[in-house]
């Protein structure tokens, strides 16, 4: 399929012949070239790191599996101490597989070309790899003829859209009646680590010999017409403007000393060599592991919590953000999510009554509001009712197989946490909602008072997280992203939709059905500033009452929107932005961090 556009030359694959346990650098060039590469390194098998986002699509599932991926994650926005741990996970796996003598791929620069050049920054894959064993096997690749191809960075000035770059390249296929696509000149160059390669080097100097070597060739962008029967080129997006920092001469003397002498430290250089104008990955040698610390010592130093990796590419925007400015890169109005707006009124909203448990309430309103939104938030998109119920029996399906009673809950406002809050009553369990803020001995106590065998979370929330002990926590963390590749097939997925076609009534006589009002529907805790943190029981009768109060007292309408942000262990999070409009049949909008002002004012 690949040859109906690219023409590929291949030099050097002989170096591969017979040799085993190599590691195998290629650069990066464009998203197709892993299948490129792949394609004529398959008779090897060797295992490809690849990024999570492509790991766990769903689409590429079966494909991941046949070649042995070794899933790497994405460090280009967050980077937590769950994501440090599964890092380091991935290149034991890397250094596993070597060990055995099976070879493996993996791009240094972790990330797609920017230009028409390599440049691997502070990537430090490598050097860690070479830190544990100096004497690997090492070959480079070379990819040339991609630097402008619709699935290059800098056609787009951004990371292109695989699905509609292949869509795009398919849709000619079938103008150029398919054997007549013009070709786009491929060359892949293998050649064997040369001597002079620096592995005993420090990183930056590993790196820049690996640029030197990538960029041996000053490859310019080449653009290649899709259409036989006439030039038809993909646009080339003109490149960004560097963003002005106004408010830079304003930084105190005080700070800009501090933010220099600490990134100056992590550099391995003098303060009077760091500049404003500097990229903290490009010119001081910042991976992305070092920026995580970085944004940690600016919460620590400045009381900063605002801020992400990508508000931070300069030492003049760690300057802006240590004074309290966060350089605004996004200056695009919020669109609301596909599905958001409903074109007829909405349903009048019901308070809850005090006679029936909350998961059997939550299956009355599904049934009453069927495709009705419930709530949506920019990770998982707009849910409906009809969706939410479908997926909360999911979900009790699993949370029942568990032995334990009491089922650890550890999200941000978010529709997943209470999804998995009205899952895990219909699966005749107590949620306990787990405050990741309390510290390693409090939520040491959290755990063994409430007599907790697994916590279900969220794989993308913990990345978030910049300190959290998973030697304590990890024999209990069930990630989500985890039930969905190990417990959530096909036939649970079938078994759901047609359960969810029976009524409210129906549903209840099978799922807890024994369940009282005055039964335990939660359990909270409180903060622990005083003494070890108390679990405090709420029955359905408690949670219930809180919830119809509130929808008498604030007066309540069909056509508002609620807004949530308070984390679920906390009680007003609990029952007032999260169950009240799930029961109620209010329209909602989660963001999970309650501290981001500049993203939760946005919208």
């Amino acid at each position: 399929m690949l040859s109906l556009r690219y023409r590929i030359r291949v030099s050097g694959l002989e170096r591969l012949e017979a040799r085993d346990g190599v590691l195998i650098l290629p650069n990066h060039p464009g998203e197709i070239d892993p299948a490129i590469v792949m394609s004529q390194l398959w008779r090897y098998r060797p295992h490809p790191v690849v990024v999570e986002d492509f790991f766990y699509m769903s689409e590429l599932k079966l494909l991941m599996r046949v070649v042995g991926a070794i899933p790497m994650p994405n460090t280009a926005t967050s980077m937590g101490s769950y994501k440090r741990m599964r890092i380091q996970r991935a290149l034991d796996n890397v250094v596993g597989f070597l060990d055995s003598g099976e070879s493996v791929i993996m791009y240094p620069a972790g990330r797609l070309m920017r230009g028409n050049r390599e440049d691997l920054r502070g990537a430090s894959g490598l050097y860690d790899l070479l830190q544990r064993n100096p004497d690997l096997k090492i070959v480079l690749v070379r990819t040339t003829g991609l630097v402008g191809s619709c699935f290059s960075w800098i056609t787009h000035q951004e990371r292109p859209e695989l699905g509609k770059c292949i869509r795009y390249g398919f849709g000619h296929l079938l103008k150029n009646l398919v054997l007549f696509t013009p070709r786009r000149e491929i060359h892949i160059e293998v050649i064997d680590g040369p001597a002079d390669f620096p592995r005993h080097a420090d990183k930056m100097t590993i790196n820049a010999w690996l640029d030197n070597w990538y960029n041996a060739n000053n490859e310019e962008i080449s653009l290649v017409s899709y259409s036989c029967w006439g030039e038809v080129l993909f646009d080339v997006e003109a490149a960004k403007k560097p963003v002005d920092l106004p408010g830079i001469a304003e930084v105190p003397d005080s700070i800009r000393s501090k933010v220099c002498i600490y990134l100056a430290a992590a550099a391995g250089r003098s303060p009077e060599d760091v500049h404003d104008s500097h990229s903290l990955a490009n010119d001081l040698g910042l991976d992305s592991l070092m920026m995580a610390d970085l944004l940690a010592w600016l919460d620590e130093e400045f009381f900063v919590s605002d801020v992400e990796l990508t508000d931070i590419g300069t030492v003049g925007e760690v300057l802006l953000a240590a004074n309290g400015v966060v350089q605004a890169h996004e200056h695009h109005d919020v669109e609301p999510p596909s599905g958001w707006i409903e074109s007829s009124p909405r349903p009048d909203l019901v308070a809850p009554r005090l006679d029936t448990p909350i998961h059997h309430q939550f299956l009355e309103t599904c049934d009453r509001l069927k495709q009705r939104v419930a709530m949506a938030d920019e990770t998982g998109g707009v849910l409906t009712y009809g969706r939410m119920k479908i997926g909360a029996l999911l979900l009790a399906d699993i949370i029942a197989e568990y032995p334990e009673k009491n089922i650890g809950i550890m999200l941000p406002a978010s529709p997943g946490a209470n999804l998995l809050v009205v899952a895990t009553l219909l699966a005749g369990k107590v949620p306990v909602m787990v405050n990741w803020t309390l510290g390693d001995a409090n939520l040491d106590h959290t755990i063994r008072s409430s007599e907790l065998g697994r916590i279900l979370t969220s794989g993308r929330f913990l990345d978030k997280l910049q300190q959290l002990n998973f030697d304590l926590l990890g024999d209990y963390l069930i990630t989500l992203e985890d039930l969905r590749s190990a417990k959530i097939t096909m036939g649970r997925k079938i078994r759901a939709r047609i359960n969810a076609t029976s009524s409210a009534a129906r549903l209840s006589r099978r799922y807890a059905p024994k369940t009282s009002i005055d039964d335990t529907a939660v359990i909270l805790f409180t903060s622990g500033s005083e003494a070890a943190p108390k679990g405090v029981p709420l029955s359905h009768r408690n949670v219930l009452a809180n919830i119809a109060a509130c929808v008498e007292a604030a007066q309540l309408d069909k056509s508002d929107v609620l807004y949530g942000f308070l984390p679920p262990f906390h009680s007003f999070g609990f029952t007032v932005t999260g169950l009240l409009p799930l029961l109620a049949g209010m329209k909602t909008a989660y963001y999970p961090n309650p501290t981001e002002s500049r993203r939760l004012v946005r919208g």
